[in-house]
């Protein structure tokens, strides 16, 4: 399998385990009043920016980390998964809220160029493309 679909598939396998979301949180997520959240609006669009993209895939980078460290220790028959707050919050730290993550993890799966583009922020944020 090549790289960037490796890459890829694991990143919609995180996205789908990490952040099941209610539209109930995700209408609470979203800021009151705010018009000019500019992450929001290019996710919403179709089309993602390359600074919402880097953002992306920083979080991508934490999450990924986040649940590897996880499986690391808790190796054993009692393993516990990563905490849905700590993947959330590494999402949140980079500006995004968890539905536009993964709004736009979708549109990086359905783009061979955002594909490419995702990919070399992730390894620019020390991620692989594994």
């Amino acid at each position: 399998m090549h790289p960037i679909h490796k890459l890829l598939a694991a990143g919609a396998l995180t996205a789908m385990i990490a952040f099941p979301i209610s539209s109930a949180f995700a209408q609470s997520s979203s800021p009151m009043g705010d018009n000019s959240s500019s992450a929001a609006a290019p996710a919403q669009s179709g089309q993602v920016d390359d600074a919402t993209l880097q953002k992306a895939a920083k979080a991508y980078v934490k999450v990924k980390q986040i649940v590897h460290q996880d499986k690391q220790a808790n190796s054993g028959a009692n393993a516990q998964p990563a905490t849905q707050s700590d993947k959330l919050n590494a999402v949140r730290d980079q500006g995004l809220d968890p539905q536009q993550y993964n709004q736009i993890i979708q549109m990086v799966q359905n783009d061979p160029q955002l594909q490419q583009k995702f990919a070399t922020y992730v390894n620019q944020n020390g991620g692989d493309a594994d």
